[in-house]
């Protein structure tokens, strides 16, 4: 038996999070999570971009770093990393056991288990600095457990609103509540309403307040090789891809600024040059042609990669291939792909029940006056794309899940072509 095998069946949400139920557990382990200096990242869109810039620049400068993300896209290895390296399965087996052994009859989600899992690791491997990115949520998401030196939200947008609540007022109150009496909490580019929300709660914790003046990023030059832009008037490159990660950066900047000034960690915010992260309008080659992956799974991640397409693309025609979860606004997402989109193909997923239909994407796709079809499955999918325009950018998006299944088919093709050689 291996006692990973017991997270996939515990309850995914339940209503009000397990923050109680996951500080008793972490007791029983010895506290792991008080062991653990952190900067904790939470946000609607940009939370992962800017953990791994945060993390990267942290390693460049030699401290040993954890990193703790979610989802993963092809390896449940991905979402704990030490040093930049995935997780062995030979330490997720024994945290997973200790949690285990640790839970009682605590009622923990399958979130709340994993970051127990996650603080167990980091504090057994004397990690100097871990970037935690929080759930969904803030103030009832398991992650708040950390002990921050910095905290970070990237932004507030409509998302998961069964769950946040139906406005970015009330979303930007429930992120709000990872703030820390003290800790200094930088704030991303953002609504005055929800960024309002937040500042008033960092007032009310005494926390320093640092927000990212939007103006103070400028000449943003984007292509499918790298992003430059000037942020208070030094100059920046990044090798990830798209406008919005150049405000991302200016967050991740800050919070660096912010733990070299106040804590005196010896690091370069420049080095988050070279920092990476998959899934997000990453250019990969399958079957001998370009494709882009992007994780855009609701309107405003929609919305920046239609504006980074018809940037960047260097007038190409796009193909879209894409599947999204029921519960998201996919209307405004179609609607969003379609400004940069000449077709799209509407992807099944059978295998995870909260997916859309194709057949209801595909008619969302027409409403918004672009042909559209439908396939039973990613590859097929794809196939088709790759059929219907020769010479056409193919962009994988709607879904981490739909890109993590085409990266396993990108693997697996790279695997097939080293085989033959």
């Amino acid at each position: 038996m291996s006692y990973l095998d017991f997270i996939p069946n515990l309850p995914v949400f339940t209503g009000r999070g397990c923050v109680e139920e996951l500080k008793r557990v972490l007791e029983r382990m010895g506290d792991p999570h008080k062991k653990v200096k952190c900067v904790h990242v939470a946000g609607t869109n940009g939370k992962g971009s800017v953990c791994a810039m945060i993390e990267y620049a942290l390693r460049r400068a030699g401290y040993k770093t954890g990193l703790y993300t979610s989802p993963y896209l092809v390896r449940f290895n991905e979402r704990i990393k030490i040093e930049g390296r995935d997780a062995l399965d030979e330490q997720l087996e024994l945290s997973a056991r200790r949690v285990y052994e640790a839970q009682g009859g605590e009622k923990l989600t399958h979130f709340g288990f994993i970051t127990a899992m996650m603080f167990d690791m980091f504090a057994r491997a004397d990690v100097e600095l871990a970037v935690v990115e929080a759930g969904m949520g803030g103030g009832t998401d398991p992650t708040v457990l950390c002990r921050p030196m910095l905290c970070a939200i990237t932004g507030v947008d409509l998302d998961h609103t069964a769950i946040l609540g139906d406005t970015l007022e009330k979303i930007a109150a429930e992120k709000a509540g990872i703030i820390k009496p003290g800790v200094p909490i930088v704030l991303g580019v953002c609504a005055s309403a929800p960024a309002e929300i937040i500042k008033n709660e960092a007032l009310r914790q005494r926390a320093p307040f640092y927000p990212v003046v939007k103006e103070d990023v400028s000449e943003i030059e984007c292509s499918l090789s790298g992003t430059g832009f000037h942020f208070r008037g030094e100059s920046y490159i990044l090798e990830l891809l798209g406008a919005h990660q150049a405000y991302n950066a200016a967050a991740a900047i800050m919070c660096l600024e912010e733990l070299k000034s106040r804590y005196g960690i010896n690091v370069s915010p420049g080095d988050i040059s070279q920092a990476s992260w998959p899934g997000r309008l990453a250019l990969k080659l399958y079957n001998g042609r370009e494709i882009l992956l992007d994780g855009a799974h609701n309107c405003a991640g929609a919305g920046a990669l239609a504006q980074f397409l018809n940037t960047a693309a260097g007038g190409r025609r796009i193909i879209i291939v894409c599947a999204v979860m029921k519960d998201k606004d996919y209307g405004g997402l179609s609607e969003r792909l379609a400004r940069a989109a000449s077709a799209a193909v509407a992807v099944g997923m059978p295998d995870y029940p909260r997916a859309l239909a194709a057949s209801e994407l595909k008619h969302a796709f027409e409403e918004r006056g672009i042909p559209a079809y439908e396939t039973e499955e990613l590859s097929k999918g794809l196939s088709l794309a790759m059929e219907l325009d020769g010479e056409a950018l193919i962009v994988v998006c709607g879904s981490l899940y739909l890109v993590g299944e085409a990266l396993r088919l990108i693997e697996e093709g790279e695997n097939n072509e080293q085989g033959q050689a």
